[in-house]
């Protein structure tokens, strides 16, 4: 009985594991990529249909725990496909690719409009209402959602000019609270 219920328990915990690793979008994008550690640092991050290397977005703060203004989200890759490295984006990554332009909007309530630099993708990083906490947020669709994740499908391009297929933008409808995705066709 106790080892049936060891290979349960192991059984359990691989498919979850499995699942938290597997989302999947209908023509077969994102086939077991890993997906970050949450942190209360960690905002959102990015993955690309060319590797499973990843961007992390996190705050960045200073040695009081609190927002460096103006400059306050820190990216960084996550190099799945290094072992899972973690390493600063280069000069070129960050002014041309993967960095981000941000106008602080109020002080007061420490709120941001943020937006990639590589991509017109506007989002605005403030206080949850809810907890209080400093989340990103973007409307798609007519919907203010909390974001997680930016997936980018591409098909050929070049470094400086990728093919973008599509951008699936993942996280939690503010309303309803629910779990959503939705597509932007560029």
């Amino acid at each position: 009985m106790r080892s049936f219920k060891m290979l349960v328990y192991l059984w359990l915990i691989s498919n979850v594991s499995i699942y938290a690793q597997s989302k999947i979008n209908s023509d077969g994008g994102r086939l077991n990529y890993p997906v970050p550690v949450k942190t209360e640092k960690l905002l959102f991050y990015i993955q690309r249909s060319f590797n499973k290397n990843t961007i992390a977005y996190e705050l960045n703060l200073d040695h009081e725990n609190k927002i460096i203004y103006g400059d306050p989200i820190h990216p960084y890759w996550i190099r799945y496909e290094d072992e899972g490295e973690r390493k600063e984006l280069s000069y070129i990554e960050r002014k041309f690719a993967y960095g981000i332009k941000i106008e602080q909007q109020n002080k007061q309530d420490s709120s941001y409009q943020i937006a990639l630099v590589s991509y017109p993708i506007n989002m605005e990083l403030k206080k949850s209402i809810e907890d209080n906490t400093m989340k990103v947020y973007i409307t798609v669709n007519g919907k203010l959602i909390e974001l997680k994740m930016i997936y980018f499908k591409t098909e050929g391009g070049t470094f400086w000019k990728p093919n973008i297929k599509y951008i699936d933008i993942f996280g939690f409808d503010v309303k309803t609270k629910l779990e959503i995705s939705e597509r932007i066709l560029p």
